[in-house]
């Protein structure tokens, strides 16, 4: 098994224009803006979310993987979903999606991310 983990203050509203491009895929930022939650929290969790699957997903893949490798595909109170929108590896290929927990409070998310080690066939 192996875990990541992030914790960031919430964005704000210029962090919100200075990363979106970097952050999200279009077609995620239009979702995300048609979600009923803040602007500024959707975007923290992505970030944070996206910080977390690296985190957990490294030591299998090895590789740097861009914000765009993974999209934001579900939101709850709690949890959120990720779906790799490329390969990570051969354990790790696009499609896959992965549920976090997350947790908000005094201005912080807390994003985390367990997944279990694949076999290598």
């Amino acid at each position: 098994m192996s875990l990541g983990l992030d914790v960031e203050q919430l964005f704000n509203a210029t962090q919100v224009q200075e990363l979106g491009s970097q952050l999200l895929r279009p077609d995620e930022k239009r979702w995300l803006q048609s979600q009923p939650y803040p602007e500024t929290l959707m975007y923290s969790l992505a970030f944070a979310a996206k910080e977390a699957l690296y985190k957990a997903l490294y030591p299998d893949c090895q590789k740097i993987k861009e914000f765009t490798a993974a999209r934001v595909s579900a939101i709850s109170a709690s949890q959120l979903e990720l779906c790799l929108t490329e390969n990570w590896s051969a354990q790790w290929s696009a499609g896959q999606c992965i549920t976090l927990d997350y947790w908000c409070h005094s201005g912080m998310v807390w994003l985390a991310c367990e997944v279990k080690k694949r076999r290598h066939n």
